[in-house]
């Protein structure tokens, strides 16, 4: 029979968690209108101080130099500590407004309510600082202190505290809520364990405002993920999915040293939003299990369970992508039981049916994502998670990994640079591909961010030998090389390194953009030479003739973007529409950049660009 306790317990938690942290706002605006309100109101205080005499002038005196230049630093720190204030909640922005207005409307004649005018301005002020103290409290309280006192009063009993109770329906209850006499139903049906808690597949609905609908997998009475969800009211939609992860530094987020010879494994869920408004505390990691070298990686990747494995459904094709390769039909999925020159295809049960082909089960495969500098393995799991939920998840057999690696701390950029080039940090690379290979999946893309990419470059000769060693059964294949705004030098990858890779892989893309503000302040003020992921035009061989020979390669150009891209205009792979449905596809089906006419335009050369309008176009 199912047990509720320590479910609706989880539940609560992600609701109240949903509620006090609240969702992403735009803040641009908001930002520029509450600045000038706040140099509006600062005016108007030094206005108060001498309109109604709270400091005489005979007293101005009393101000030393010094004293002079301290009150200089605390009134700009004042203001930028109301603005961000203001920009968590919006409250403290109307008490301003009030309170600039009530000074504004301050008569001499108010007398007559037996308070003089400079008395009346200092109660308004006074009253502006007490509501503005009672606005952070109460959200401190609502934000912090409310959600913990519940869920603390909560774990003893959780039933009990809940005052649940069964409808007579198989998997149905109420329960009563906190602030209100009203009961309200929720309902579980899926599998259980041993002492009755959702374990297995289960799908739990919430049939209140801030209730959810979640469909996945449970552990004892949790939801571990991988799961889907939505909001019961607003519909704002969060998946959870399992990244695997391969580290060498030397602690589970340590950013600086590298742990040599040695590395730890595990799994993550990492839960995003995906759709409707974007929670602020989303993404969201969960540690699902970790091991080291003394247990096998496979075991990790048994454990990175998708969320199809759920569907019981029979998968029927009703969808196919044909090609020409090397004179004959190519079909993605499938094998040809002999040469065809012509196809013949016919719908059975609402599916498609191909004489002469017999659908393949696909063979394994890795997304080997390495990070750029400042990243710790949380972090990357989160933008590699996003990356993916939003571009509608990759298949069940590509397998997402992340590869930890000491890429310093935000003042550590020279360090973690020559990192890069440490001959013991590619041998934990190659340690880690070795690692996949052995698991049992030996088709692998390698995806690399910024200084993740200049990491990748410079281990080009370790990976070519590693690519290319191997027996039949066991050498491993390169399907594709991505570089994602990346932070390595142009010369010598044209030059030197991209032969090398391009004798492993045919499927070497670049995603670039001009105005990478990171890139560019690495290439003028500290490399002195070209940075490849902002120079999108010069792929191409140092000039010997007139005419540069070009690389046989793809080259993205997302300077014209300008949707979900930050102003530095460097990490934005994980929440750009465009750039993720782009991605997804390259690694899915496999198709060079002049095969992705969808979505791509050649603009010259070997470089494509976006078919985007600006985002200030409208109709």
């Amino acid at each position: 029979m199912f047990q509720a306790a320590f479910s609706i317990r989880s539940i609560f938690k992600r609701e109240l968690r949903r509620i006090s942290h609240g969702h992403y706002k735009k803040s641009n605006r908001e930002r520029l209108w509450t600045l000038g309100l706040i140099v509006l109101f600062a005016s108007f205080v030094l206005g108060i101080v001498y309109e109604f005499g709270v400091f005489d002038y005979q007293y101005l005196h009393i101000f030393t130099s010094f004293q002079s230049i301290i009150l200089a630093l605390l009134v700009p720190a004042i203001l930028w500590a109301v603005l961000e204030l203001s920009l968590v909640f919006r409250w403290v922005i109307y008490w301003i407004v009030l309170a600039t207005i009530l000074m504004f409307t301050i008569q001499e004649d108010w007398g007559t309510f037996g308070k003089s005018k400079q008395e009346i301005g200092l109660i308004v002020f006074f009253s502006f600082l007490i509501l503005e103290a009672a606005t952070v409290i109460v959200y401190v309280c609502a934000r912090f202190v409310y959600p913990r006192t519940v869920l603390r009063l909560s774990m003893r009993d959780p039933v009990k505290f809940w005052d649940v109770k069964p409808t007579g329906k198989d998997g149905q209850f109420t329960c009563k809520m906190l602030w209100t006499s009203e009961r309200r139903q929720f309902s579980y049906v899926g599998d259980l364990n041993d002492d009755g808690q959702p374990h297995g597949y289960g799908k739990w609905t919430s049939y209140w405002p801030y209730g959810e609908i979640l469909s996945g997998h449970w552990e004892n009475g949790e939801p571990v993920g991988p799961f889907r969800s939505r909001e019961y009211r607003t519909g704002f939609s969060f998946e959870n999915l399992r990244i695997a992860y391969i580290s060498v530094s030397d602690a589970p987020n340590n950013k600086t040293t590298l742990k040599q010879g040695k590395m730890r494994f595990g799994v993550v869920g990492v839960e995003c939003s995906i759709s409707g408004r974007f929670f602020s505390d989303l993404p969201h990691v969960t540690q699902i299990l970790k091991s080291d070298m003394e247990t096998s990686f496979s075991y990790c990747i048994d454990n990175l369970l998708h969320i199809s494995q759920f569907d019981n459904r029979p998968k029927a094709c009703t969808s196919l992508s044909i090609k020409i390769v090397e004179d004959t039909i190519h079909i993605d999925g499938f094998s040809s039981l002999g040469k065809r020159d012509q196809l013949i295809i016919t719908k059975q049960n609402n599916a498609l049916k191909i004489d002469g082909f017999e659908q393949n089960s696909p063979e394994r495969e890795a997304l080997f994502f390495v990070p750029g500098f400042n990243c710790t393995v949380d972090n990357s799991a989160k933008l590699l998670a996003q990356m993916i939920s939003l571009g509608g998840g990759l298949p069940a057999h590509v397998k997402p990994i992340v590869f930890g690696w000491p890429g310093g701390s935000l003042i550590q950029y020279f360090s973690a640079k020559s990192k890069t080039a440490d001959q013991h940090l590619k041998q934990s690379l190659m340690l880690a591909l070795r690692q996949v290979v052995h698991s049992g999946i030996t088709r692998i893309h390698i995806l690399s961010h910024s200084m993740g990419a200049r990491l990748v470059l410079e281990a080009v000769p370790e990976l070519h030998e590693f690519f290319k060693s191997g027996d039949s059964q066991s050498k491993p294949t390169l399907l594709s090389m991505t570089f994602l705004n990346p932070e390595a030098l142009l010369r010598v990858f044209c030059d030197a390194q991209f032969n090398m890779i391009r004798d492993l892989t045919s499927l070497i893309s670049v995603y670039g953009n001009d105005k990478d503000v990171a890139l560019m302040a690495s290439q003028y003020l500290f490399e002195r030479q070209p940075i490849m992921g902002c120079n999108t035009q010069k792929f191409h061989k140092s000039a010997i003739a007139l005419e540069p020979h070009y690389l046989d390669m793809d080259v993205m150009d997302t300077t014209a973007l300008d949707v979900n891209i930050h102003a530095a205009r460097h990490s934005y792979f994980n929440l750009n529409k465009f750039v993720i449905d782009d991605l997804i596809d390259l690694l899915i089906r496999k198709e060079r950049a002049r095969e992705r006419v969808q979505r791509l335009v050649h603009l010259d050369n070997n470089v494509y660009g976006f078919l985007s309008a600006p985002s200030f176009i409208k109709n």
